[in-house]
């Protein structure tokens, strides 16, 4: 199964569920109570068809075989770095205004934790956005860095669940957790793809169920930010912008990744076969394996060898060429 396929599956889910998200948070909720004014109709719609789009992205990738060469591999994206680069300034940012400003949780040493470790993961995307500029990789050799990019999301999932307990099971916040599970779950598998320590099959496994759900919880919510209106779900306005600019950086990602995997020959996860083993050509100027390299003289070659040769005042003398009673090829 290719993955350009799961690109329009991708693309598909989100062109037609975008629009009427964006209606349902602006027009049917109700700024009271938080709750749908059209008795969940419209909820229910999006989450059965975003359940499918789900769940036939997980089907079409974890059928794609992968074949981990062990090697770390070296990207450069000029794109993916840009992105990068404002999704790790994006984490010190809310880091630091949920430490001096604003909680993001209102446990305080969950929020001081969260508020750390996201100041962490900001360096830690910091780093790859240099890499993907130009070409190194520093998770290759310091493969604990990728780990607080992924550790961010734990924290981020334990301080919803203990402050946000009475309302977790409603559909928006079910939305949210479920937006950060997959971030943290590509994040992880990033640091590993990156790492050397598998292959990128995983990616696009979490990638794609990740980024959908940010842009549908992330984008309305910008959106009421702008307009002044409260939000229907208990996740933070900073999280939630977080969360949209982490789901562009993933996007950057996929891509990237793709085009990487696109150069090599017989890539598994793209074809959904194994892989195809590359055509041995030789090297300019030798000859194929198995055959003994000719080689021409001309009588100009055969002067000046003879120039150099009475030169040292050496015995050896030039004659003709005969042919050999053996084989040619000997």
């Amino acid at each position: 199964m290719k993955i350009k396929r799961v690109w329009g599956v991708f693309l598909g889910s989100l062109v037609l569920l975008l629009p009427v998200r964006l209606c349902q948070q602006i027009f049917l909720v109700d700024r009271g109570t938080g709750f749908y004014t059209d008795k969940g109709v419209t909820s229910i719609g999006i989450t059965a068809v975003l359940a499918v789009a789900v769940l036939l992205i997980l089907l079409m990738t974890s059928r794609a075989k992968d074949h981990p060469t062990g090697e770390a591999p070296f990207i450069r994206s000029g794109g993916a770095a840009v992105m990068a680069m404002f999704c790790g300034f994006m984490f010190l940012g809310e880091g630091i205004y949920s430490l001096l400003a604003q909680p993001a949780i209102e446990n305080t040493a969950i929020n001081a934790v969260l508020s750390v470790v996201g100041m962490l993961a900001g360096i830690t995307v910091l780093l790859t956005a240099y890499d993907l500029a130009t070409g190194m990789n520093h998770l290759d050799q310091s493969p604990f860095l990728g780990l607080f990019p992924p550790l961010w999301g734990c924290v981020c999932l334990v301080g919803m669940f203990i402050t946000y307990t009475a309302v977790v099971n409603a559909v928006e916040n079910f939305y949210d957790t479920c937006t950060v599970i997959f971030l943290l779950l590509f994040l992880f598998s990033f640091s590993k793809y990156m790492a050397g320590l598998e292959g990128c099959r995983k990616l696009f496994i979490y990638g794609f169920p990740g980024v959908l759900l940010a842009l549908l919880t992330g984008l309305p919510s910008f959106v009421l930010t702008l307009m002044g209106a409260d939000l229907s779900s208990a996740f933070p306005v900073s999280l939630h912008l977080l969360n949209l600019v982490i789901a562009l950086y993933v996007l950057s990602l996929l891509v990237c990744v793709y085009r990487h995997e696109m150069k090599k020959s017989g890539s598994p996860v793209l074809n959904g076969q194994g892989p195809v083993p590359m055509e041995q050509k030789p090297s300019e100027g030798t000859e194929p394996a198995g055959e003994i390299p000719s080689f021409s003289w001309s009588r100009e070659d055969e002067e000046k060898c003879r120039t150099v040769l009475e030169g040292l005042k050496g015995k050896e003398i030039f004659r003709e060429k005969e042919k050999s009673p053996y084989d040619e090829n000997f």
